[in-house]
């Protein structure tokens, strides 16, 4: 430009926290616990499911020294279009709404309860404001960049790995290590479950008759969460407490007489099926496949 034959560029130079050379050294042919999920592969979830593969991709082969915390802000960045986020439907304040990078909070759940059967130690997470659909009841986190953040410490003597993989309509999360040193449950109790109210938004634009669900209420929930991790006959148990408000459900309808039915095209009604949760739950990772999950509930 302007005549100009070359120009110079800064350049910042990057250390790595670890060289290859370190990394070739470790072993992470164990799996210490893993987590699944699944997503919609319908059209309509195409931008969700593109940040769920991007999240996931900067997430993948996290390593975690002894002694240290693993960020999945840090991890993953920030979401934007810069960073080739995509608009999808995002959790705020119970609400369903648009937001960038939509998604990513599934990355974070399943890395929580691979967390939490890999026998890691939790140093901050957060739940979110209404129960997840895709992960059991007190197994989710929610991530907002930069402000609230899942944070995880390796408390072995050996480095772990995160390995994901977003495919086939389900997200998948390992914790690899050296060795496997514990059998770990989840036991959950609802302790406390909260009716959901109805709100009814009149829609003057609309015909008269004219209804949809715009988003479906969810009960709200107050529940305990133990981990047992056992090692041989040895046993033990953490126990914490999360809490899901209710979710208000919405209803918009039409008020206007002059305004014909027929013909008219109604929003998009929500999609999510009714949600409920079992009041007590205890699941328990045998192995390394969704077949080595036992699962037990209870009303």
């Amino acid at each position: 430009e302007d005549g100009v034959a070359s120009v110079e560029l800064p350049v910042e130079t990057v250390v790595p926290k670890l060289t290859a050379a370190e990394v070739a050294k470790y072993d992470f042919s164990e799996i210490l616990g893993w987590y699944e999920t699944n997503y919609s592969r319908l059209e309509d979830q195409d931008t969700r499911n593109f940040n769920l593969r991007l999240a996931g991709s900067f997430a993948d082969g996290s390593i975690i020294p002894p002694d240290q915390d693993f960020s999945m802000n840090d991890a993953v960045g920030e979401r934007s279009e810069v960073r080739g986020f995509q608009v999808a439907k995002v959790i705020a304040e119970g609400e369903l709404i648009d937001g960038i990078g939509g998604g990513t909070c599934q990355i974070a759940s399943t890395t929580f309860a691979a967390y939490f059967f890999g026998g890691l130690d939790l140093v901050r997470r957060r739940p979110h404001s209404r129960p997840s659909g895709y992960i059991l009841l007190g197994l989710d986190a929610t991530v907002v960049y930069p402000t609230t953040d899942l944070v995880l410490a390796n408390p072995y003597d050996f480095p772990v790995a995160l390995h994901v993989t977003v495919a086939d309509g389900t997200v998948r999360v390992e914790v690899r290590g050296a060795r496997k040193a514990y059998t770990v449950s989840f036991v959950r109790d609802a302790y406390q479950v909260y009716p959901f109210q109805e709100q009814v938004v009149e829609m003057p634009d609309w015909p008269l008759g004219a209804e949809v669900l715009s988003q479906r209420g969810v009960k709200g929930y107050r529940m305990k969460r133990h981990r047992i991790l056992c090692e041989g006959t040895a046993c033990w148990r953490e126990s914490s407490e999360s809490h899901y408000p209710p979710t208000i459900q919405i209803v918009r309808r039409g008020t206007n007489p002059s305004i014909p039915l027929e013909g008219f095209v109604l929003p998009k009604p929500d999609g999510h099926r009714p949600y409920s949760a079992d009041r007590h739950l205890i699941a328990t990772q045998n192995g390394p496949t969704a077949d080595d999950m036992v699962i037990m509930r209870r009303n």
